[in-house]
């Protein structure tokens, strides 16, 4: 029994290191960065970005060029595994390129990750996790004190109307780990209405419809 405690000790330890061990984001200079709000006038650039994992993985994206101005709606095609959502990542600030330059409003930065940012940045993955929680509380995941009333609005406009009106609870029904279970539809329309209450001027929705079926309301 001692050996057995001492080997999963010895594992925990391990993967603990392996955590602090991690490369973090390299440290630059964001004072100088203007973006109160992303307007018209906004602009961010991506030259000859590249993103590899672990220098003995193949590239996730490589030599990436993207230009975005004012206010647009861009879609990002490609194949199964081609790194549309290491670029989506990139985008949000989540990871870090290996190489290139990007241009934020005529500042130079290695990363998107800081403030200014990523208060902007509202993110919808592939895969929403729900949280052990009420449906109004999940909604409410990146406004907290977002009103009854604001809540109901995004949800709308989010198709959920017919989940709610099915719920015994409605937005007080309990969802999530050991709450509720719902279909990945319905997860997805869920971490929608979340990215509508944000109010952020910056949406990144990685394949936002991909587990919508005729059967989700």
């Amino acid at each position: 029994m001692e050996e057995h405690r001492e080997r999963i000790t010895k594992g925990r330890d391990e993967a603990m290191q392996v955590i602090l061990e991690e490369k973090g984001f390299r440290t630059q200079e964001t004072q100088s960065v203007q973006l109160n709000e992303w307007n018209e006038q906004s602009a961010l650039t991506l030259h000859d970005v590249s993103v590899q994992h672990d220098e003995h993985a193949p590239y996730s994206i490589q030599d990436v060029d993207l230009t975005v101005k004012g206010m647009k709606k861009i879609g990002i095609i490609g194949a199964s595994g081609s790194g549309k959502s290491t670029l989506t990542d990139v985008l949000g600030g989540f990871v870090e390129p290996t190489s290139g330059q990007i241009t934020l409003n005529g500042n130079s930065l290695v990363h998107l990750q800081m403030k200014e940012w990523q208060k902007e940045v509202v993110y919808m993955p592939q895969h929403p996790y729900l949280f052990h929680m009420t449906l109004r509380e999940n909604i409410r995941f990146y406004e907290p004190h977002a009103t009854d009333e604001e809540v109901e609005r995004a949800s709308r406009e989010a198709g959920l109307s017919q989940l709610v009106a099915q719920l015994p609870n409605g937005f007080d029904e309990v969802i999530g780990e050991q709450g509720r279970g719902l279909s990945g539809g319905q997860a997805q329309r869920i971490a929608l209405a979340r990215t509508v209450l944000g109010k952020r001027f910056i949406m990144l929705l990685d394949e936002p419809t991909a587990h919508l079926d005729i059967e989700t309301p």
